[in-house]
């Protein structure tokens, strides 16, 4: 019971979702169409669902490694989204220019941003590192 409740309410919530989003499809039809999803991904077995969702995985893993990445992605979304939000005259501006800003989108290139530089300091962090050992 509880597991349908919870499938209940997430169907619901990304319905409401998605149809805020596009408006054009009616909340049914995005309902069903996530319950259908969910049993035909429930349906393939918990084998398959590991095989697909495991590289996945193993992707977040591995950006978690990475120490600097996640709080600079968090940083930089952060700053854009309290722009965006808040009226701070041309930070909001600028907040608010961004690509994809005008579909709610604002804060990727920030995030994508932070998770490059994250990436650089961790490769500057590791060459460091391995320069240490060599000497």
């Amino acid at each position: 019971l509880a597991c349908f409740n919870t499938c209940v309410g997430l169907i619901a919530c990304v319905g409401e979702y998605f149809h805020a989003l596009l408006p054009c499809i009616p909340y049914p039809a995005l309902a069903a169409f996530f319950a259908a999803a969910s049993m035909l991904i429930a349906n393939l077995g918990l084998a398959d669902i590991l095989r697909l969702s495991v590289p996945v995985l193993n992707a977040l893993t591995r950006a978690g490694q990475r120490r600097r990445v996640y709080p600079l992605c968090i940083g930089c979304t952060a700053v854009q989204s309290i722009a965006a939000a808040l009226p701070l005259g041309p930070l909001s501006a600028l907040a608010n220019a961004l690509p994809l800003a005008a579909l709610g989108f604002g804060w990727v290139l920030p995030a994508v941003v932070g998770l490059l530089a994250g990436i650089f300091l961790a490769a500057l962090k590791n060459k460091g590192d391995f320069t240490m050992i060599q000497s």
